[in-house]
């Protein structure tokens, strides 16, 4: 990486205050050499960004009310989306601490499959179906990797499996509170309502024409090999994690999380069950208790 800028280089290097006077730039990019005016060159970039943006804004479903307020969260959404492989991470930090001085301080650039439904879900409500299709081709290369059709809850942006976390001690951390940690050890637990996560982001191209993808989806044999693991989940006697975690992840504390099946459950009818079932957001008899 290299950084390219007209301010003073023994001020930035050394991390010194310098009386500012005019508009100064700051470029950081591949180790290259800049061919062109570095001015200009900023411009140009500051400028594609403004007119990306706007013309991502302006095919958006907004509302009347609060529509800045809705046009910020969407666009902190839509930053979270890798676009070459269509992973939606959890957020762009590492090593930030939940809380001064403690050790929670978690990898966060990977990709839940719980909360990147979540951000589906909204921005898909705002008319934003081109990251939904996206996510769907992530979400179905997972499943295609999935070791004995079992889905982890989180993946790398890249769909790998094997998070396994590090740290580095030679990095202070922020303000000094480390662990700096890179990787996530959350890949091996076991949260059952994972799977009710990926069904529901599934269930969106199934009910929205505009998505490009369902077509595909529907005559997948790769979504139909892990389509029953739900129901394996929910009758299953193995407890899992919860859903967020408060212990080390290689803690043997697991419980049997009624929540968890309750949400594999539902979710399953809408999309797997009979084609005259229950759409999703009707109400549905519980099962009887056994």
């Amino acid at each position: 990486m290299r950084l390219t800028t007209n301010a003073p280089i023994t001020a930035v290097a050394e991390e010194l205050p310098f009386f500012l006077n005019d508009r100064i730039v700051l470029l950081l990019g591949p180790d290259e050499s800049l061919q062109d005016d570095l001015r200009e060159t900023a411009n140009r970039f500051y400028h594609n960004t403004v007119e990306y943006w706007r013309d991502w804004v302006r095919h958006l479903a907004i509302p009347f009310e609060w529509q800045e307020a809705v046009i910020r969260a969407a666009i902190a959404l839509k930053l979270n989306e890798f676009e070459d492989t269509g992973a939606i991470i959890a957020a762009m930090t590492t090593s930030i601490p939940e809380a001064p001085n403690t050790v929670r301080n978690w990898d966060y650039r990977y990709c839940w499959l719980r909360d990147a439904y979540f951000v589906l879900n909204t921005l898909n409500r705002l008319g934003q179906t081109t990251t939904l299709e996206h996510y769907l081709g992530y979400l179905l290369s997972v499943t295609a990797n999935a070791h004995h059709h079992e889905l982890q809850p989180v993946y790398g942006i890249d769909g790998r499996a094997d998070l396994t976390e590090r740290t580095f001690d030679t990095l202070s951390g922020y303000r000094g509170m480390g662990p700096v940690r890179v990787g996530n050890q959350a890949f091996v637990q076991r949260q059952n309502d994972v799977y009710g996560a990926a069904i529901l982001a599934v269930a969106h191209a199934f009910s929205t024409s505009a998505c490009g993808v369902a077509v595909t989806l529907h005559s997948s044999n790769n979504s139909n090999r892990w389509v029953s693991a739900p129901w394996r989940s929910t009758t299953s006697p193995m407890p899992d994690f919860g859903n967020y975690a408060t212990i080390s992840a290689c803690t043997p504390f697991r419980r049997s999380c009624v929540g968890r099946r309750v949400t594999v459950w539902r979710t399953s009818l809408p999309v797997w069950g009979e084609p005259n079932g229950p759409p999703i957001g009707t109400t549905t008899p519980l099962p009887s208790k056994t």
